[in-house]
């Protein structure tokens, strides 16, 4: 069950000690994990080397509480979070490395910190999940196979699940498969484009991303006469990206 964060803050009295210094929200203080007390942390001192005060009160926090750490470029966050994951594992906080997960946003973000953690302790990078959300996901996919394709199957989702590389189309190619299909949509339905006119491509491209993002994605292979005027378009609009993706074996974001 997730604990209420109250929130606190470290005030600091210089833009250059805000480079140094941590704002934190989060519960001043909390029991340690699994019901038993951690090891000492001043056994592991070498692990928290270097870090400020602030960066340490981030590193030795209690485990078994949310944290929202705030802080600026610059102000050591990666460096923080890795003495963390090794003061985790030293303090026993966590069972096994493998129990210990990074997720990032880009690819570049994981391989840095891959590569810095691998730098202090090698067996520790190789232990501990380090990935970006797709990825992460997908390995969950992965591990419930079955189960993701007794509730959804197609051949792109098949492809991904039996280790095809999962490629995730940039905003740049999307835009692009988007005024595709917009001509792909707009030939199938020519008797409404000569009606109402051909949408914008932005505003293609915003109805597709918003219909993805509310799961309204339309897996019949065109709207008969349901959604009359620009919508019609629009509904065609979808169903070919969709087909452009699933042609491309690629997902979008």
């Amino acid at each position: 069950r997730a604990h209420p964060i109250q929130p606190r803050r470290l005030e600091v009295a210089t833009v250059a000690q805000h480079h140094q210094e941590f704002g934190l929200c989060g519960p001043a203080t909390a029991a340690p994990s699994h019901g038993t007390a951690l090891r000492n942390v001043h056994a592991s001192g070498h692990v928290l080397a270097g870090l400020t005060k602030a960066q340490v009160d981030v590193a030795t926090f209690a485990p078994n509480r949310a944290l929202l750490v705030v802080a600026c470029a610059g102000s050591g966050k990666t460096k923080t979070l890795l003495a963390r994951v090794r003061w985790l594992v030293q303090a026993g906080a966590v069972r096994s490395p493998n129990g210990v997960l990074l997720l990032s946003f880009s690819r570049a973000a994981c391989d840095e910190m891959r590569q810095r953690l691998r730098t202090l302790d090698r067996a520790l990078a190789s232990a501990v999940r380090i990935h970006t959300f797709h990825s992460f996901s997908l390995d969950l996919l992965r591990t419930h196979r079955e189960l993701v394709l007794g509730a959804l199957d197609s051949r792109r989702l098949r492809g991904f699940l039996d280790g095809d590389e999962l490629r995730v189309v940039t905003e740049g190619e999307q835009r692009l498969l988007v005024e595709a299909a917009l001509a792909t949509a707009a030939e199938e339905v020519e008797a409404t484009a000569a009606r109402g006119g051909l949408p914008m491509l932005s505003s293609a491209l915003r109805f597709v991303q918003r219909s993805k993002v509310r799961g309204h994605v339309v897996v019949a292979a065109h709207v008969n006469g349901e959604a009359p005027g620009r919508r019609a378009l629009l509904q065609a609009t979808l169903v070919a990206y969709e087909a452009a993706l699933d042609q491309a074996g690629a997902v979008d974001f």
